[in-house]
């Protein structure tokens, strides 16, 4: 039996990956993993992957697995068959209604498909490097034709707004310090400081509320990454989510 593996993580649909993600996420089975895992990333039938030598599904996952840590490059126009799609232009003015979908559904793998489908919508007009996309409209018709979005489409816009987060709070932390700085230069008189101190006391704990965030931001990569164990090599090799940062190809 010819398998052909994917290389890359544009040849992996999205669909696939919500559905060993809902595998890997409700299973402490560890075979069943392992053979849903190449089952759905290779498209073997599960009875087909029991039969299989060991050591091919241990070649095979760890092939796939690296694949998978790869990170992804952030696209803001990509081709989906001959209509190319364009993230939201002005993110900072986007609508209530596409806050709201994408809000909801970003943050939930089985939903990022219907997130991608308000993210990117078809481009209608480009002048150079600026484009303009077809309003929105909260149409459900794309959410199953995302589910064959590529992969590196998905992680990569994933990735995008975790780096847009931790920016957003870098920039919070540092107007914060700098507020607390001119705080404690400002001394007119004593009831003034008094009050100072009081507004300190505020500044002082939200700027330890944004550390904490971001320090457990910083320990968090965009999405879970996979780890699998070497193993005797007529054992299948443990697969588990991790939440090691991902290298670069």
């Amino acid at each position: 039996m010819k398998i052909k593996y994917p290389t890359k993580l544009s040849e992996i649909p999205l669909g696939n990956y919500q559905k060993w993600m809902n595998t890997a996420l409700n299973s402490n089975d560890t075979e069943l993993i392992s053979h849903k895992f190449v089952e759905i990333f290779l498209g073997v039938k599960l009875n087909d992957v029991r039969n299989m030598n060991a050591k091919d599904v241990n070649f095979f996952i760890e092939k796939v697995s690296k694949v998978l840590n790869t990170k992804p490059k952030f696209k803001k126009r990509w081709k989906y068959g001959n209509v190319e799609l364009g993230l939201i232009p002005d993110l900072e003015n986007m609508s209530w209604g596409e806050y709201i979908d994408i809000e909801s559904n970003l943050t939930d793998i089985k939903n990022w498909n219907k997130a991608l489908a308000v993210l990117y919508r078809p481009v209608i007009d480009t002048y150079k490097d600026t484009y303009k996309i077809a309003k929105y409209t909260a149409d459900e018709s794309m959410h199953d034709a995302m589910k064959y979005a590529p992969l590196d489409i998905a992680l990569g816009v994933q990735v995008f707004f975790w780096n847009l987060e931790k920016e957003l709070l870098e920039h919070t932390l540092s107007f914060l310090s700098k507020e607390m700085k001119k705080m404690m230069i400002d001394k007119v008189n004593t009831a003034k400081h008094h009050n100072l101190a009081n507004n300190g006391d505020g500044i002082t704990a939200s700027i330890k509320s944004v550390k904490g965030i971001l320090t457990t931001l910083n320990k968090l990569p965009p999405y879970p990454s996979i780890k699998f164990s070497h193993s005797y090599p007529m054992k299948y090799k443990k697969i588990e989510l991790n939440t090691i940062q991902q290298k670069d190809n």
